[in-house]
């Protein structure tokens, strides 16, 4: 997908003394896996290393969005309109070495229109939340990489107040300035996402190319070496639970305490029921059928958010060992795919699974995630680690109707982004 940004930036001096301001203004055009192809403009303004406040509007032609839990849009061949604002505000936390730590919370709304009306009417309103932490690294003079994690959490309030959208996607981005003024950017972003009651979205990816028009400002006071200090980290990993294989993205963030020894902050592992193709069989009872059909295959998606506790021990000058521990929930569910999600009688697909699994298509439980894992320092590079690990999950009290177990083991690859 393509994501072309343009955006203007002015600065004001003071009669009495220099005092930048930061403003941005830009237009955008790109496609991702929910709102189609989409329009964005946007404006942001602020002091460097001080609060930011921005807004951001967006239009699209839905390739899959939902209305009351059922979907809409190119997808589905129901054509539907999507159009959102946000306000935003921006907070830099952190500073040094040429890294930029920055926190992003933005409250907004959001309305879905379909040309056709689904059995619950033709439009949908949400109130839309994000909390995005990012980090941004000079490389040079010219390139600096950026990645962040989204946390978005929409609520639905017509025609009837539910979880419209969770999503969890991490984006990676490079940006080349090509002059003092203007820079191309890239970015893709990928991760898990869930709503209406397994009745919405299962992922969120995208990917964006631009250009940016943009004059720096004097830049901000660079933070002294120690205190709390920050991170990202963005993975994948290979799944071993439930006596099959699967994989799924993970992210996790926080701070890091005491001279870098102990890591505190949010986890979250993803599996993606679109992302893996093992089915699973649904034999329902004799004199029982579903559309003809008495067998039926499954998908099963779900994820494991929790508190990380990740004490980190200096082996030599370039490992590290860290143990981390994730205490939280875990959920698992069990779904229709394909043609069997049209629903017969215009019932919500997760009814039909409902019914069809006794009640129990999904289940959650109290969750534990221990491991250890090998963090690899780069000479060159110490804010960019790589990492690999080995994982036990276990989830207490889980029973779905397809199982009672999704225990297993997992290993983990990925990258660690820090600011020290």
């Amino acid at each position: 997908s393509l994501f072309f940004f343009w955006s203007l930036s002015f600065a004001r001096l003071t009669p009495c003394h220099a005092q930048t301001m930061e403003g941005r203004a830009g237009a955008f055009v790109g496609v991702d896996n929910l709102d189609g192809p989409v329009l964005e403009l946007g404006a942001q303004t602020g002091a460097p290393g001080a609060t930011r406040f921005g807004l951001r509007l967006r239009a699209g032609l839905a390739r899959e969005r939902f209305i009351g839990g059922y979907a809409v849009g190119g997808l589905v061949e129901e054509p539907a309109n999507v159009v959102e604002a946000m306000g935003h505000a921006t907070w830099n936390l952190r500073q040094r070495a040429g890294l930029r730590f920055d926190l992003t919370t933005g409250v907004g709304v959001r309305g879905v229109f379909a040309d056709a009306p689904t059995p619950a009417g033709a439009r949908s309103l949400a109130v839309t939340t994000r909390l995005s932490p990012t980090l941004t690294k000079q490389l040079s003079s010219t390139w600096s990489l950026f990645t962040s994690i989204h946390i978005d959490t929409d609520i639905a309030v017509d025609p009837a107040t539910e979880l419209d959208l969770n999503a969890l996607p991490m984006q990676v981005g490079l940006r080349h300035r090509l002059s003092p003024t203007l820079a191309l950017t890239a970015s893709a972003m990928v991760g898990p996402a869930f709503g209406y009651g397994g009745d919405g979205a299962k992922y969120r990816a995208g990917a964006t190319l631009g250009i940016e028009y943009a004059v720096d400002s004097a830049p901000a006071e660079e933070d002294a070496p120690g205190g709390v200090g920050y991170f990202l980290d963005a993975g994948w990993r290979g799944y071993a639970l439930a006596d099959h294989l699967s994989h799924g993205p993970e992210v996790r963030l926080g701070v890091s305490v005491w001279s870098n020894r102990l890591k505190l902050g949010l986890a979250m592992q993803g599996r993606s029921g679109p992302m893996n193709p093992k089915t699973f069989e649904l034999q329902l009872p004799d004199g029982e059928s579903y559309k003809g059909k008495q067998t039926l295959d499954l998908r099963s998606d779900g994820s494991n958010v929790g508190i990380l506790i990740a004490p980190t021990f200096d082996v030599l000058q370039w490992l590290a060992v860290e143990l981390p521990v994730t205490l939280g929930q875990a959920g698992y569910g069990f779904y229709l795919t394909g043609e069997d999600r049209q629903t017969p009688n215009g019932e919500r697909v997760s009814e039909v699974e409902n019914a069809l699994q006794d009640g129990r298509d999904a289940s959650f439980g109290l969750s534990v995630d221990a491991g250890i894992r090998a963090k690899f320092r780069l000479p060159k590079a110490p804010w960019i680690q790589p990492m690999v690990g080995i994982h036990y999950q276990y989830v207490s009290g889980y029973d779905a109707f397809i199982t009672d177990n999704y225990n297993g083991l997992s290993v983990a690859a990925g990258v660690q982004f820090a600011a020290f």
